[in-house]
């Protein structure tokens, strides 16, 4: 960490963890490492070093790129926020935070991806109406989500065309937009949310007859119910 990252002198755990199950795995995108990080619960002013040795991807290939992501809770969910790229340095690589990734400032844990076609990076702003939104950000094809303060983000997406979707969480706004991203380089995206009809279906279906009296009553929606919305229901049967 560099001279002033903190206020003070605080004890610092660092150790290697396995992977963790529920890391997504695509057909471009591979979890290789994990590693569990604990600044005694603060936040660092500057983003601390965090490197790897390069023998520990003994098969990187020319096309693809280390993408570090840090484990966060984003609308409920965990989901995995890209902050830094894996650049060689000798023989280590070190995550660096660049075109506004936001780097290791958090504890938590932290895993090292390799995707494959080159990433590109998205930067932009989220607004409803012309006011900024706080959103969560998406890029088609990779399985990351980055949190947009403030109507602010930055994120990553592989190289070529992606949509980049954004949602203000517990409401019903949401907007995405087509891009192209170049490898190595910056695009810039503007995304306007506009609100999006909210679509539930029961099964079994209101009118059904000779259902079960042990039936299930399920209920899906178009977008996650926010779970402090859902009350006691009584049902009467009819006489």
């Amino acid at each position: 960490m560099s001279a002033g990252a903190l206020t003070e002198d605080v004890p610092l755990t660092f150790q290697s963890a396995v992977l963790s199950s529920f890391l997504p795995t695509t057909a471009d995108a591979t979890a290789l490492l994990e590693f569990s990080i604990d600044f005694a619960g603060r936040a660092l002013k500057d983003g601390a070093d965090l490197s790897v040795l390069a023998s520990q991807f003994p098969s990187l290939g020319l096309d693809e790129t280390l993408v570090v992501a840090h484990v966060e809770s984003l609308d409920g969910r965990s989901r995995l926020v890209p902050v830094a790229i894996g650049e060689l340095a000798g023989d280590r690589y070190m995550a660096r935070a660049v075109h506004g990734l936001s780097g290791i400032r958090l504890g938590g844990r932290y895993v090292w991806y390799r995707v494959t076609g080159g990433i590109g990076f998205v930067r932009g702003l989220t607004d409803a109406a012309g006011t900024p939104v706080s959103t969560v950000v998406e890029v088609s094809g990779v399985p990351f989500a980055t949190p947009g303060v403030d109507g602010r983000y930055a994120t990553v997406g592989r190289a070529g065309s992606v949509t980049v979707r954004a949602r203000a969480a517990g409401t019903s706004l949401a907007g995405d937009e087509d891009a192209t991203t170049v490898a190595g380089a910056e695009v810039t995206v503007n995304i306007s949310l506009v609100g999006e009809v909210t679509a539930a279906t029961v099964t079994p279906a209101t009118g059904a007859i000779a259902v079960s009296p042990g039936a299930q009553v399920e209920v899906s929606s178009s977008v996650p119910i926010k779970p402090g919305s859902l009350t006691t229901v009584y049902y009467l049967n009819g006489n």
